[in-house]
């Protein structure tokens, strides 16, 4: 989900820095420098966060390491 998050971001700027480059005027051209200095800020901070997820969630033991005592399997007997 964060990495679409990711993908949304650069498009959105892709169509942001088109539009600005077509208005051609110096205020839309330092709003073209904001968004792309704002936005590789943001995919930093963003990839950051994923990098740091993945090595949390590899921090954990597999989940086939062996099952606990008081997770086994209830054996329920019965006369059918």
């Amino acid at each position: 989900m964060a990495v679409a998050a990711l993908w949304l971001v650069a498009v959105s700027t892709i169509f942001t820095v088109v539009s600005l480059v077509m208005i051609g005027t110096s205020a839309a051209r330092l709003l073209v420098f904001a968004v792309i200095v704002a936005v590789i800020v943001y995919l930093a901070i963003g990839v950051g966060v994923i990098r740091a997820l993945r090595a949390l969630t590899r921090s954990y033991p597999a989940a086939d390491a062996g099952t606990p005592p008081h997770a086994a399997p209830v054996c329920v007997c019965s006369d059918w």
